[in-house]
């Protein structure tokens, strides 16, 4: 099985859990990484969280050897949140979708500027050897109105493919993407 389905297996077995998980701030993502460690591991992962290390104490969500090497981070954000929770400046008017255009596609200007959060994520991951699979697991919390910072969450194109899961119940949507190599 590849990555993008085993994540999505997680996610299924976890729905009940997960909706009721959302409400408890400040543990929510690390509840989700030990709740994603166990399930994988019970289905013959060796994924470990916190264990890939950039170097200058920069660590990567999770890592794991099989089914194929990987690396992902994991976000757990939505309307509501902090606006800086984007890319740590929450200057969030160059994200914002329009009717021309319903998706942003990110740039590596876009991710070199970040200083923290979803974008700086994915720039670190861009710092992983190519003969690792990246991944960045993006959980967006759907539970109060729409804000500046839900909409760039839904409209937010990284480069690579990109899966997207909503459960049956729920207010929350799972979106994946393999990344593809950036240019630096």
């Amino acid at each position: 099985m590849r990555w993008p389905e085993l994540f999505e297996s997680a996610f299924e077995s976890l729905a009940p859990k997960l909706e009721r998980v959302l409400a408890f701030a400040s543990c929510r993502e690390s509840w989700l990484q030990a709740e994603i460690c166990l399930y994988l591991h019970e289905h013959g992962s060796d994924i470990s969280a916190n264990s890939y290390s950039l170097g200058q104490g920069n660590k990567i969500d999770f890592h794991a050897k099989t089914p194929r090497p990987m690396v992902a981070e994991l976000k757990l954000l939505g309307s509501g949140y902090a606006y800086k929770c984007f890319d740590g400046l929450g200057q969030l008017d160059r994200f914002q979708p329009t009717v021309q255009r319903r998706r942003v596609r990110i740039t590596p200007a876009d991710l070199k500027h970040a200083t923290r959060y979803i974008l700086h994520d994915v720039y670190r991951l861009s710092r992983v050897d190519d003969a690792v699979e990246r991944y960045m697991i993006l959980v967006i919390d759907q539970r109060n109105p729409m804000d500046a910072l839900g909409r760039a969450l839904l409209a937010v194109k990284l480069p690579g493919e990109e899966w997207t899961w909503k459960p049956k119940t729920g207010p929350y949507l799972v979106r994946v993407w393999r990344l593809s190599k950036w240019r630096r």
